[in-house]
């Protein structure tokens, strides 16, 4: 078989790209170097199953109506689980988008905390306009205390901020929340006496953006005729405080009655969801589907 090249190469006709310092300036020798270390085979650190930038990135999770992998209690769960003891110290920012059945009674978040590789030093929690209970139906907003309560948080945390986002008219509704929320102390490691996080003084933050107003791909009577709509996010921040809470902060924490917290489902079912919310009939006087518009 003939294996010559087809082409000819001619070197007289090769630009020597003298204007360029790699060719004109640097030694063959160093040059050579250059291409050996750009040419040289590599581990593809942008591989999320290597979980290689534990430290710098903040790593979310999603409680519903999230990404493959990243959504429910079992698929953070197995996150965690499959962390290396130096990986579990590397990461330190967590984030989770939590429905209210999720996070209102604090049991999910109790159940995280004491996972032993979850240890991060910066937690944040988003609640989306579309995780209040019953937004489809234009439901006041309402949020227990549980959570704050139960909140005991692992050794290592020294954050936690709260993001709180509703729609424009019901900002003073939320508000009321957010503003009773921000007096809770909260507990972290296995001891109040050493410390826990406070949010007194803090800054709320607040921003709004304009989004969507036809949510799951329905339009919602309560949203307006408009194709965009305004929410508003408002962000409270707890950090740590050496030293025990007072007698008061810790009377706000006594446990209720188990009897107070109703048995919750953690499996990722469609099941469970199900049974924490209306059927999609109950909503039918509130919803406009885009084939009637």
């Amino acid at each position: 078989m003939d294996t010559a090249a087809a082409t000819d190469i001619q070197a007289t006709a090769c630009n020597p790209q003298l204007q360029c310092p790699l060719f004109s300036t640097l030694p063959g020798e160093i040059r050579n170097e250059i291409f050996a270390l750009a040419l040289v085979q590599y581990e593809d650190t942008y591989f999320e199953g290597q979980k290689a930038f534990l430290r710098e990135l903040e790593w979310a999770f999603w409680f519903d109506r999230g990404p493959e992998g990243r959504t429910g209690m079992n698929s953070c769960l197995s996150f965690f689980r499959k962390l290396t003891p130096q990986q579990s110290q590397d990461l330190k920012k967590v984030r989770f988008f939590m429905q209210m059945f999720r996070f209102e009674n604090g049991t999910e978040l109790h159940r995280l905390f004491h996972q032993p590789n979850f240890n991060p030093e910066k937690l944040t929690i988003t609640i989306r306009y579309s995780d209040w209970w019953y937004w489809e139906s234009d439901t006041p907003l309402r949020m227990k205390e549980d959570w704050l309560r139960r909140f005991s948080g692992p050794p290592g945390l020294r954050e936690l901020k709260v993001e709180y986002e509703t729609i424009t008219r019901k900002k003073d509704a939320m508000m009321k929340i957010v503003e009773r929320n921000k007096k809770w102390k909260l507990s972290v490691g296995d001891s109040e006496d050493g410390g826990h996080l406070s949010a007194e003084g803090t800054t709320l933050v607040e921003w709004r953006w304009h989004g969507k107003s036809a949510l799951g791909g329905t339009k919602w009577y309560h949203h307006g005729d408009g194709d965009t709509m305004e929410y508003v996010v408002v962000t409270d921040t707890w950090r740590y405080v050496p030293g025990p809470m007072s007698e008061e902060d810790l009377k706000m924490r006594e446990i209720l009655p188990p009897e107070h917290y109703p048995a919750q489902d953690s499996d990722d079912s469609d099941e469970s969801d199900e049974e924490e919310e209306d059927d999609d009939a109950d909503y039918s006087e509130y919803e406009i589907e885009d084939e009637d518009i």
